[in-house]
């Protein structure tokens, strides 16, 4: 055998080259896959269930063009869109990338995890740019927002009538300084 080394194990056993049990692995291949034919007794299933149309082709022709010619249209549309992707710069091409297969039914990347302290850092900063926004708004956008504080705004004689409520017909209760009790509100005893 021409795959069998003699060690020093292997030459104090007598008949290891016949013990010797050589193997190789070899991958299954799959056959190529035949398209399916149809028998005369197995005829396809089609759209229109007419009892006229016997063994014409001609209607599933038409079928098979319309399909081509949406995959040639699908065709040109990746073409197009893979055209405008060459313009773009490493980092956006790489966004428009992942666009492109989400939208053919890929499952879209995981957000990027970003340290909390600077997750809070930059909403901090975008409420202030918003506010700086809106500060500097001019025009219309900007006199909605002062009527819309205006409006909000109350007299404040109103609003001490509304919170008066149902006690307002009793009236107020005021205290008086006769009737609290003499050592600090404790109760005393009374010597008999």
């Amino acid at each position: 055998m021409d795959g069998f080394i003699p060690t020093r194990a292997a030459l104090k056993k007598k008949d290891a080259e016949k013990a010797l049990v050589v193997t190789t692995f070899e991958a299954h291949k799959k056959a190529p896959s035949k398209p399916k034919v149809h028998s005369k007794k197995e005829k396809p299933v089609s759209r229109d269930s007419d009892d006229e149309m016997d063994d014409d082709d001609e209607p599933e022709e038409p079928l098979d063009e319309r399909r081509k010619q949406e995959l040639d249209m699908k065709r040109y549309r990746y073409d197009v869109i893979k055209f405008g992707m060459s313009g773009f710069e490493k980092k956006e091409a790489r966004q428009a990338k992942i666009a492109l297969a989400v939208s053919l039914g890929a499952i879209p990347p995981k957000n990027k995890r970003i340290n909390y302290k600077r997750l809070l850092k930059e909403r901090k900063e975008e409420k202030a740019r918003e506010k700086k926004k809106e500060k500097f708004a001019s025009g219309f956008s900007s006199n909605q927002l002062l009527m819309k504080f205006k409006k909000n705004d109350k007299p404040k004689i109103n609003n001490r009538k509304e919170k008066d409520g149902i006690l307002g017909i009793y009236g107020k209760v005021t205290k008086d300084n006769n009737h609290k009790r003499k050592g600090g509100g404790r109760v005393q005893k009374r010597k008999s």
